[in-house]
């Protein structure tokens, strides 16, 4: 007698082929997703990166001039520095200004422009974006009047220390998350500020 289907024996081992294709599958597309959410995940905190380590370029290449003070807020940093044009070397006043957006967060900008005897004439100018976060602030290292710190962080910086800050901290929280994130560039050629 011939039979037609499959015996349970044959059923069993089909199914439990199956779900054994379907776990592998399945585990290959969640390691997947989550290395694909974590690489969205870091990627504003990357630009973020890229970003800082040009602003504490521009600030190791920075140095005094007297006739463009170093001078910051909380919100706001400008600073001379020399930069290499197609016409040779040339002093910008380069401008590091926070500015809100619609969405609520903040933007980092830089502005460089090239330095004349008269900066209120309108020259060459070129502002680009840095990176955004949720907040984003300048403080300065200046002398502390505590004798176990050796200095303070605050939240200007005047033209009249007549010299560059030996150290500028930039804090920003990147997400909701609330975490505060702390770069601090110190500058070989600056001075703590007196109060």
């Amino acid at each position: 007698m011939k039979r037609s289907g499959f015996t349970l024996i044959e059923l069993i081992t089909s199914i439990a082929i199956f779900l054994a294709i379907l776990i592998a599958v399945y585990s290959a597309f969640h390691i997947g997703l989550k290395t694909w959410e974590r690489q969205v995940k870091s990627e504003p905190l990357q630009k973020i990166r890229i970003g800082l380590l040009k602003f504490q370029k521009d600030l190791r290449s920075s140095f005094f001039f007297s006739k463009v003070p170093c001078k910051g807020t909380m919100l706001e940093l400008s600073f001379p520095i020399i930069i290499q044009k197609e016409s040779g070397p040339q002093v910008c006043v380069v401008t590091y200004k926070i500015e809100g957006d619609t969405s609520g967060m903040k933007k980092l900008l830089r502005t460089e422009k090239l330095f004349t005897e008269d900066m209120q004439a309108t020259g060459e100018e070129e502002t680009k974006e840095i990176f955004s976060a949720r907040s984003i602030h300048f403080t300065y290292a200046y002398k502390s009047e505590d004798s176990f710190k050796d200095f303070e962080w605050l939240e200007a910086w005047d033209a009249s220390q007549e010299k560059f800050p030996s150290g500028i901290k930039i804090s920003f929280t990147a997400d909701d998350s609330g975490e505060i994130y702390n770069k601090i560039i110190f500058i070989p050629q600056g001075k703590l500020g007196i109060k």
